[in-house]
Order: C-alpha cells, then structure tokens, then sequence
C-alpha cells in the first residue's frame, strides 16, 4: 500500500456547522484507512468524492460511544467509477466519536467530507422561489425517471421516501435502479445527493406506487 497525500490521523471536532475533511488522499494497492473525529453536532453529513479509480472503494461509517463501543450507521455502495458527490444524512444521531473506515483495492484517489447539522437541518441553501423547487414522483416496481438529465444548474436534491413500508433503491441508469445494486432509502428516510443538472436521477420501489417527494436546489 502506498498513501501519497491528505492523511494525518489526527482526531477533529465536528460542530454544528462546520465542515471537515475528515479524509482526502491517493492510495496505491490494498488497505484499510481509518479516521476518527470527535462530534458535539446532533448528526452529521458525509459525503464521498471519488475522483479517479482503478479498483474499488467501501466507505464504512460508524457513531463511538464514550466507552468505546460502537454502532454502524451505514455503509456507502462500494465504488468502482469516478463519481459525483455523494452526500448522506446519517439514520441515527451521532454520539462522541464518528468512525470512517475506507477499504480500498487499487490506485484510487478519493475524499470524505462530514458536516454538523442539528436534527432535522436540511443542508441546501434556498434564498428564493428560483433557487429551488419541489416535486412528486410515484415510484412503481419498475425503474421510474425521478429527475431527467437537464441542462439546469442544478447543485444538490432532497428525496423522502413517504411509504411506510416500501424501500426505494436509486441509480443514475435505470439499470442502476434496481433491488441488487441501487442505493437503498429505507421507509420515512431522508436522502440528500448533490447532483449535477446533467446527470438523471432513478428509482424502483419493493411496492407501487411509492410517493416520493424533492427539493430540487437551483444555483442562480
């Protein structure tokens, strides 16, 4: 394994607000890397940027109690292809320690930011009606367009699953879109994705019809 940048072990505070680059650097090989930041925020936001890649990326992300134990919050999908942001408010509040645990295979450059946010913050700026707008898409069982490719200048979107039984998985091709490989947004979650106007958007539902509901941000 070789790390040529960005990695410095240290140990961070992430406050309500604030945003950190908790890891950013080019790996070479097979590994593991490890970063623990302390929290005093009520959640956080993570977000994984994977600018060039020849193997693949799983970024683990778990909440440290004081006494050292710890519990998963989630996992991004695994990488193999450069990638947009992708940003996830995690599904439970994070405690003293936030642990991101990268495991890489190949030369990959990459980065993982996490911002503070109190419960229920919602992280895009809208500062007037043209800078955002809402939306409804009914997901069926089948791969369904939830936001076309567009030539807007679109910064970032925000997906509640509304069903309270249903999972929603996502992908940028309908292929993408399905129950083996989409994204999963589980029933009454909240996701945020800081999506380009010209990448489209997918989802397929385990039941029809899904309702969906977006805030749609809109860089003036």
């Amino acid at each position: 394994m070789t790390r040529t940048r960005g990695y410095d072990g240290a140990i961070n505070v992430l406050e309500q607000g604030r945003t950190l680059t908790v890891i950013s650097e080019t790996v070479q090989g097979s590994g593991i890397t490890t970063k623990t930041i302390s929290s005093i925020s009520d959640g956080a936001l993570l977000s994984l940027y994977v600018s060039s890649i020849t193997g693949s990326l799983t970024i683990r992300v778990l909440t440290e109690t004081s006494d050292g134990k710890s519990y998963e919050l989630f996992t991004f999908p695994t990488v193999t292809a450069p990638t947009n942001f992708l940003t996830l408010k995690t599904a439970a509040p994070t405690m003293s320690n936030i642990k991101i645990e990268a495991t890489y295979n190949g030369d990959v450059t990459y980065e993982v930011h996490a911002r503070g946010v109190a419960s229920g913050e919602v992280a895009a700026k809208v500062v007037s009606p043209a800078s955002a707008k809402t939306g409804r898409v009914l997901v069926s069982t089948v791969p369904t367009l939830i936001l076309p490719a567009s030539t807007s200048n679109r910064s970032a979107i925000l997906l509640r699953n509304t069903d309270e039984n249903g999972t929603l998985y996502l992908g940028f091709t309908e292929a993408q879109a399905s129950f083996a490989n989409g994204f999963p947004v589980l029933p009454g979650e909240n996701f945020m994705l800081n999506i380009a106007g010209g990448q489209a958007l997918y989802g397929i539902g385990t039941v029809s019809p899904m309702d969906i509901r977006y805030v749609e941000a809109i860089n003036s």
